[in-house]
């Protein structure tokens, strides 16, 4: 399910917080790109 594969290999705190954070940035973009937009 996860489609970043390292998930499988190993389960270290480093990990998840650094997909969390991605997830954060990326949900952030794109708030900033719609403000940007209107």
């Amino acid at each position: 399910m996860p489609k970043n594969p390292r998930h499988k290999l190993t389960n270290q705190p480093e990990c998840i917080f650094a997909d969390i954070f991605e997830r954060e940035k990326a949900i952030f973009v794109e708030q900033a790109r719609h403000i940007i937009s209107e």
